[in-house]
């Protein structure tokens, strides 16, 4: 049993101690470290879910090393377990980047950024003519994935920058067909990128303007959308 996650580690990600939430967190850390085909010996799928679920909470945990613990841990299981709930993803991420309330960390708000490229990655057509998979339904979450960018995009950390600009290649890309009616909010979020002082940055912008105009244009409406 001690080479298993159990529902006392589940319970003890709950704990009022930080210390004790933070050393559950590096148990599951070290659990994830294991190849994917072994995930099946650590926990069983009905389990590891609600893993997934309490390390969303844990998003808003109150202490910030556990915040950037649960961030990697999910990460990981983005990477990973087959089945991830983008709806539940978005919900505990989007609130991150809102004025007011967002994450202080550089390193956590970059995670979080990392967290939603790995959700876009795997949900890319392995040619352009296959369709997203039906499973990521990731055209149901355009806007939010959009509203996250648009924040993001302002972000003064430049790795932030560059996942932001590297995200909305892959949004535009995973969804092309929905991408002109939101092509205004996604240029102004690149603003920040294509005036960055590093030359890194902004050619991840170039790319990421040259993934809307690519979107934009085969529906044949690029500049209704621009101007």
């Amino acid at each position: 049993m001690e080479h298993q996650l159990t529902e006392l580690d589940l319970n003890l990600l709950s704990h009022e101690n930080h210390v004790t939430r933070r050393n559950t967190l590096r148990k599951i850390s070290g659990f994830l470290s294991k190849p994917a085909s072994q995930l099946s010996s650590i926990a069983s799928p009905d389990l590891l879910s609600r893993f997934y679920t309490q390390l969303l909470r844990m998003l808003s945990d109150p202490w910030d090393t556990c915040r950037e613990r649960a961030a990697e841990i999910l990460l990981k299981m983005c990477e990973v377990v087959n089945e991830i709930s983008i709806g539940h993803l978005i919900e505990h991420i989007k609130p991150k980047w809102v004025p007011r309330s967002s994450e202080k960390s550089e390193e956590t708000r970059l995670l979080h950024l990392r967290i939603l490229i790995c959700v876009l990655q795997r949900a890319q057509p392995s040619d352009a003519s296959t369709p997203v998979p039906p499973s990521m339904q990731l055209a149901a979450f355009f806007q939010e994935f959009v509203d996250v960018f648009a924040q993001s995009g302002a972000d003064r950390f430049k790795e932030v920058q560059k996942a932001t600009c590297q995200g909305v290649v892959l949004l535009c890309r995973s969804c092309p067909q929905i991408v002109s009616s939101h092509a205004r909010t996604l240029f102004s979020a690149l603003i920040g990128s294509i005036r960055h002082s590093q030359r890194a940055v902004r050619i991840e912008s170039l790319r990421a303007i040259d993934a809307i105009v690519t979107a934009c244009a085969s529906g044949g409406d690029l500049w209704d959308h621009i101007q």
